[in-house]
């Protein structure tokens, strides 16, 4: 008889569930980042698309329009933060990490979902 003719690979659960937290974290952190290069590039429209229905419901177009502006939010290119915090739960997210130099001791916090699998921008503010 032949013991050892197959053997079966089981990954073990911590494993799989870290690699599964791990793109989550990649993918919530290219969400935040697409939607500050839009911000900097001063493609208003294309980063309202990337938020959330629930921020859309909450912030009109115009209103989101004029925060970004009055903020400063496209005067400094936040696509480049490095997110030193990463918190993701279910189907929510919170990133934060510095914003850099020109805003030193600030961070930039962002909140997002997860709807129909896709990440998106619940809101965010420079605390």
């Amino acid at each position: 008889t032949q013991k050892d003719s197959t053997s079966t690979s089981i990954t073990p659960a911590s494993d799989s569930t870290e690699s599964i937290k791990v793109t989550y974290e990649n993918n919530v952190k290219a969400v935040a980042k697409e939607h500050f290069a839009l911000v900097y590039q001063k493609k208003i429209e294309e980063a309202y698309k990337t938020t959330c229905q629930e921020f859309q419901d909450l912030t009109s177009y115009s209103k989101f329009q004029s925060s970004l502006s009055g903020a400063g939010f496209q005067t400094i290119d936040l696509s480049a933060v490095e997110y030193t915090s990463v918190d993701v739960r279910n189907n929510q997210a919170k990133i934060s990490g510095p914003v850099g130099p020109l805003n030193p001791n600030s961070n930039l916090r962002v909140s997002l979902l997860k709807k129909n699998s896709q990440w998106c921008i619940y809101g965010y503010d420079i605390i």
